[in-house]
């Protein structure tokens, strides 16, 4: 446990010396207010660009707030993963380069534990990312177009973060096989995009997967529900820590050295 919080206080420093702590969570709250900001103000935008026969008045009528705040959420499970994936791509893979992780395995550091710190420090930035940017939505929402149940958005954030934290846990694990940051990246993306993808084309055959849970988490916010939850977040647990083991289980057999 005590090279665990080394660890653990080592990637919070590096957090906070790249200025992630900072830069992350104020491009998750421009994405989440931006949402309800332009839905309350598009016909003033509209108007704005012109074009219209003079006299005629556009009349959009503004969403109901938890469709704003479901659109907003849709911003980060777009925008949002790919500033993740982005910022989470060179955690391993850079490290090995560089060779920075065969001086830090060469002390007593189990493989899984530089493993997991890498993933829950990553996590804590996420968690506090979404939580910031839906509490940004979640203003603007209940200043603009009308009032939400607080416990409802941060209900929903949770859900939705438990898909990022198995989006998370790809780059780490890719960066294990993989010393190119960009490769990593582009992998991550297509599997995140390749699952997202059959789970809405295949309906019932992957009603266990975790990419359900960003659905699951707008439909929370619409008042959908979330009905039949508890599976993929089950598996979404498991496949997250399934992942992580493998990459343990991978850094010990692959060479460290930098090269």
């Amino acid at each position: 446990m005590s090279q665990w919080l080394v660890l653990w206080r080592r990637e919070l420093l590096e957090l906070r010396r790249s200025y992630r702590w900072i830069w992350v969570p104020l491009v998750f709250l421009a994405l989440g207010a931006m949402q309800p900001l332009a839905s309350y103000y598009m016909p003033q935008i509209l108007d704005s660009l012109g074009g219209l026969p003079e006299g005629a008045v556009i009349e959009i009528p503004p969403p109901a707030p938890g469709a704003a705040m479901a659109s907003a959420l849709n911003q980060l499970g777009t925008l949002g993963v790919l500033v993740l994936v982005l910022v989470a791509m060179g955690s391993v893979a850079t490290e090995r380069s560089t060779g920075q992780a065969a001086m830090i395995l060469v002390k007593p550091v189990s493989h899984a534990a530089f493993i997991t710190v890498k993933w829950a420090a990553y996590a804590l930035l996420m968690l506090a990312a979404v939580i910031i940017g839906q509490l940004g939505a979640y203003y603007y929402t209940d200043l603009l177009i009308g009032p939400l149940p607080l416990s409802t958005v941060l209900g929903s954030a949770a859900v939705f973060a438990a898909w990022l934290g198995f989006v998370l846990a790809l780059p780490i694990a890719l960066g294990v096989f993989f010393r190119s940051a960009a490769a990593v990246a582009v992998m991550t993306v297509v599997i995140a995009v390749v699952l997202s993808t059959a789970t809405s084309l295949l309906g019932d055959a992957m009603a266990w997967s975790p990419a359900l849970l960003a659905a699951a988490a707008a439909g929370l916010l619409t008042g959908a529900g979330a009905d039949g939850i508890a599976l993929p977040l089950a598996v979404t647990a498991a496949a997250t820590a399934a992942i992580l083991a493998a990459a343990s289980a991978g850094l010990r057999r692959r060479p460290l050295a930098a090269g």
